[in-house]
């Protein structure tokens, strides 16, 4: 009797513990950790064209996107590639504008929109977010970059009844973008762009249209000093 008693004892404990963490977890707020770059070279898909190099490396582990965006975006059909680039020149400077970073289908050249809905000149906050966000890094910056804004993919990952962590998520994604950047002499820049290649789950690991294997990565960078633009490509 008694060993029953404890054993019941016990259950009752363990069924306290596991309520009170739920509890907890639900009331935690949400926390992203930085995506940290490693070096260009580091990364599989890297080029390099005289003083730059440029890597470009799609994040499609589920408990990465988890860990750095707060939802998985690949469930939804959004591909976040992050992207460094590196200069080794001691005085030459190259552009990186995002909006000529590109993902397109090799099978079929269809092109794959930006997950992007309104420009930062249409929300004050956003606005004033990347403005801080520049004055801290030291670079020059042309003006155009987007303010980064994905109810339909926050609606979608089960996000849409709380309102709070939807913001939270949506400000974390903006964070992690890279926007159009001057890569000063002996800087890096990265960041995120996130692609929206599919209604549905991304598939990967196979040359159809729409699947992983099947996407090609195009950036182009501009040389400030000659106007030479480099084109670099990487296929996911």
């Amino acid at each position: 009797m008694n060993a029953a008693r404890c054993a019941q004892a016990a259950w009752r404990s363990c069924l306290a513990v596991a309520f009170l963490s739920v509890q907890l977890g639900a009331c935690a707020p949400l926390r992203f950790a930085p995506y940290e770059a490693k070096a260009a070279g580091a990364y599989p898909n890297h080029v390099v064209k005289g003083d730059l190099q440029v890597a470009a490396q799609p994040l499609v582990d589920e408990q990465e996107q988890r860990k750095y965006f707060g939802v998985v975006l690949t469930d939804v059909g959004v591909l976040p590639v992050f992207i460094v680039a590196e200069n080794r020149s001691t005085t030459r400077r190259f552009l990186l504008r995002d909006d000529s970073i590109t993902l397109q289908s090799i099978g079929s050249a269809r092109a794959f929109p930006k997950a992007v809905q309104d420009t930062i000149a249409s929300d004050p906050g956003g606005k004033a977010k990347h403005d801080a966000a520049l004055a801290t890094t030291g670079a020059a910056v042309v003006a155009g970059p987007i303010f980064l804004a994905l109810p339909a993919v926050l609606m979608a990952v089960g996000f849409a009844k709380n309102s709070e962590g939807a913001a939270l998520i949506q400000d974390n994604l903006f964070d992690k973008t890279l926007f159009t950047r001057t890569v000063l002499p002996g800087r890096t820049v990265s960041g995120f762009a996130y692609f929206m290649v599919s209604d549905t789950k991304l598939v990967q690991g196979r040359d159809m249209p729409g699947s992983l294997g099947d996407l090609l990565l195009r950036a182009q960078v501009a040389d400030q000093e000659t106007a030479a633009i480099h084109d670099f490509e990487f296929r996911m």
